[in-house]
This record gives C-alpha cells, structure tokens and sequence, in this order.
C-alpha cells in the first residue's frame, strides 16, 4: 500500500471522464462518474423472480461496495428474449443478418465526457482503458446470463496497416477484458478486413453501408470455430453496418451462430 502511495504521488493517475485526479484505491475511471456512465441497462428485468449479492468487485477496488444483482436461473424464457433479442440493437439485425442475442452496454454521444473513453483508446494509445471498460462488461452482463452458452470472443478486425500505426486494435482490447473475466477464449485470425476506404464516423446511414461493403473476408482459421456460438465485439455501433457485413461473411462458416456485443451505441 505504502509503494502504491509513493508510485501514485510521483505518477499521478487521471479520471479518463473527468480529468480528475483519481484515489489511491480508484482505476481508470473515478468512483463518482462510475456511478454516473450512461447505461443502457437493457440488461434488467424490471419484475426479477430472485434476487442476491455479488461479491465485492476487485475491477473497481471498493471494498465495501456490495451491489444487488439478479439471479437469472429462475428467469421465464420471455423475459431473456425481451432483453437479449429485442432490444434496440438487436432490432437494427431484423430482417438483414440472423443475430442470436445483442447488447451494447453504453449510450454513447460524440462530444460528451463519456466520449473520452473511447477517445482514449483510440486516439490516445491507451488500451488498458479499452480493457478495463471490457472487463466491467464482462462482470456486469456475466452477472445476468448474457455470455451464456458463447463458445469464442470474435474482434471486429482492424486492416493490418490501422492495426500497427495504432498499436493495437481496440476492439481485442475490449475481447481481452470481457476473456478475462468470463474465461471464453478469443478467436483471431477468424476474420480479416481486407481494405480500409474511410473512417465511418462522419458518414451518414447509406454511405457506411456504401463504404464497408466487401471489407471483410474469412482468414485462415476461421474453420476453427465452425458448429460454435461466437460473440462478435465491436466498440461503437451507429446504424450497425459494419457488424451487419462481419455476419454476411462469418455466416458463411458451417454451423455458426452470432452474438453482437459494443462498448456504445449512438442514436438511441
């Protein structure tokens, strides 16, 4: 405690939201703006049938934080349809590619505090932030079913160029976070961008579409997980274009069955 004192007074450690300085005990994110981070919440059943604690969480270091939780073992089938299969993000799917379950775990606005997350670790180089904001989803939504049954973690690819100027590919920043608390194993090499014409962020809903069509392939192990239920991670969704063209080319692979998990959604 006393080394961890001494490294933060000569290092001191910043809220990624606020730019506040953050306690010896915090992480990445101050206690305050944790409990302020604009859920979704899709993931509540509003009439539980069972209720219990979760342990305290060693992502956030609060000791004697001890949050009410669900317990899905008892939960109608209905109900994990409603929060799992038909939510916004799931309804973008409908008609288009054939999604098992899909979840975002943020609302996420450009411009806005909460922005400077994902601003972090794209922009930034920092990709223990990515991690970090991937174990929170793999605790938050492992606490009510959601990794259920999910065989591989599946990165939404990066072109190899994209990946080395920035270091890392965001998106397996994100996978590695979620694997670390649920034990599932993530699948690289499954899928490949094969070009990269321009950043999807200032494109409007036909021109994503536009501009993403044929930039994924198969790579050469994507054999591995055929007969499998894979969960395919990205950090933004928009209008799910790019999402909706990984599955057009990961249904290609025998058996396969698709999950969808993002960091943010826009436009709720």
């Amino acid at each position: 405690m006393l080394l961890h004192s001494i490294l933060d007074f000569i290092f001191p450690r910043f809220c990624e939201i606020c730019k506040k300085r953050l306690e010896i005990e915090e992480n990445v994110i101050c206690t305050s703006c944790l409990e302020c981070l604009p859920k979704t919440k899709w993931w509540i059943n509003e009439k539980p049938t069972k209720k219990k604690y979760r342990p305290d969480d060693n992502i956030f270091q609060e000791e004697e934080n001890k949050e009410l939780i669900l317990d899905v073992s008892e939960w109608k089938e209905k109900d994990r349809k409603q929060l799992f299969e038909e939510n916004i993000l799931a309804q973008k799917y409908w008609g288009r590619v054939t999604v098992t379950r899909a979840m975002s775990f943020l609302k996420f606005a450009p411009k806005t505090q909460t922005a400077n997350l994902v601003y972090a670790f794209k922009y930034e180089q920092k990709d223990d932030v990515a991690r970090f904001m991937g174990k929170m989803m793999g605790q938050e939504l492992g606490n009510v079913g959601f990794y259920e049954g999910i065989d591989y973690i599946v990165p939404v690819p990066l072109t190899l160029k994209r990946e080395m100027t920035r270091g890392y590919n965001q998106c397996t920043e994100l996978a590695k976070g979620i694997s670390s608390i649920t034990g599932i194993k993530i699948a690289e090499r499954i899928l490949k961008r094969t070009h990269f014409k321009k950043s999807q962020t200032k494109l409007d809903g036909i021109a994503r579409k536009t501009n993403i069509e044929g930039a994924f392939a198969l790579d050469k192990k994507a054999g591995l997980v055929a007969n499998s239920h894979i969960l395919l991670v990205d950090d933004i969704i928009t209008t799910g274009a790019t999402t909706i063209e990984c599955c057009k080319v990961l249904q290609k692979i025998q058996g396969i069955r698709i999950s969808i998990l993002s960091l943010g959604i826009v436009s709720l």
